[in-house]
């Protein structure tokens, strides 16, 4: 209990006094309803997930976690960036959409849309959930 109280003393001095300037939405909603998941926060036109780890490191759970994350946004409109707040090291860091996933399809450009609508219809087609808990396609609201 004292860690958290540690750390949530470091992030109201710190990062928090930087996001009251800025349009801030925990745990958006509008991203990801059906799949068990969800962002941490929406800073601005930036997805954020909040790690906690004590000596983080990208590995590749993370990085799926936000390449499922960019697939599934509702409103593609408003997210631009995506990343990572490390909650322990007071640091963010974030990636342009774009180059975030044609990195990680390693190609030069992406065509996020086709990429969405591709990963919507093989997840639909999914034996990995009962039928009537499979994903359908995006809607502004989430999944349904």
């Amino acid at each position: 209990m004292i860690d958290i109280r540690r750390l949530s003393r470091r992030f109201q001095k710190t990062t928090g006094r930087e996001w009251l300037s800025r349009s801030v939405t925990f745990d958006p909603h509008v991203w990801v309803a059906n799949i068990g998941a969800s962002p941490d926060v929406l800073v601005d036109d930036c997805l954020l997930d909040l790690k906690s780890a004590m000596r983080p490191h990208l590995d590749r759970l993370w990085l799926d976690q936000l390449l499922l994350y960019t697939l599934v946004v509702g409103d593609r409109r408003k997210v631009k960036r995506l990343g990572y707040h490390l909650v322990r090291q007071d640091r963010t860091v974030y990636w342009p959409v774009e180059e975030f996933l044609a990195r990680a399809a390693g190609v030069a450009e992406v065509d996020v849309e086709g990429l969405s609508q591709e990963f919507f219809s093989i997840a639909a087609r999914s034996s990995f959930l009962p039928r009537e808990k499979r994903w359908g396609e995006p809607t502004r609201s989430g999944i349904t």
